[in-house]
């Protein structure tokens, strides 16, 4: 007797063949191309493609990192672009200058409008308390900052996360 393949079994077989892989050393992302088919898996979905290839330690710019901050600012409406004048124009050049690495920054091409997240990497707990400190503590940084909100402040919310590579990263 030949059993019938439930209907979200072909539905989720109907779905993938809709759908195309992204593979790259970072791991593996699914894009839907059409979120308004119906099916199990129907989400927003989003796959970031990076140009370039990566070897298994992508973020090993300057040496292996203990731990990472993720962070995320929010800002108030209409403020992003002032937030991304002044990383640009005048955060990242602090971070350097009190030996802070910065892994990276993104903004949401679909998602949160206002967001901006970054990531930074540090040998420990303490090397961050102590680089992050001396950074809060530059009066150049402060000056800086004040100047940009002159018009208001700049961001609603910020979120932080200690983040320490798993076993089975490609960080470690």
């Amino acid at each position: 007797m030949e059993v019938e393949a439930p209907a979200k079994t072909i539905a989720h077989q109907a779905h993938r063949k809709k759908s195309s892989l992204l593979k790259s050393e970072l791991g593996v992302a699914e894009r839907i191309e059409d979120p308004q088919q119906p099916g199990p898996f129907t989400a927003s979905l989003v796959a970031v493609s990076i140009p370039g290839t990566f070897s298994r330690k992508p973020f090993n710019y300057q040496g292996d990192y203990v731990i990472y901050e993720l962070r995320t600012y929010d800002t108030m409406p209409g403020k992003l672009p002032a937030l991304n004048d002044r990383f640009g124009n005048h955060t990242v050049g602090f971070f350097k200058r009190h030996g802070i690495h910065v892994v990276g920054f993104w903004t949401e091409d679909i998602g949160t409008s206002n967001r901006l997240v970054y990531m930074l990497g540090f040998d420990s707990l303490a090397d961050r308390e102590k680089k992050w400190a001396a950074f809060q503590a530059d009066p150049d940084w402060n000056k800086a900052r004040s100047e940009s909100e002159q018009a208001g402040p700049i961001n609603a919310v910020v979120h932080n996360a200690i983040l320490r590579p798993t076993s089975y990263s490609p960080m470690q």
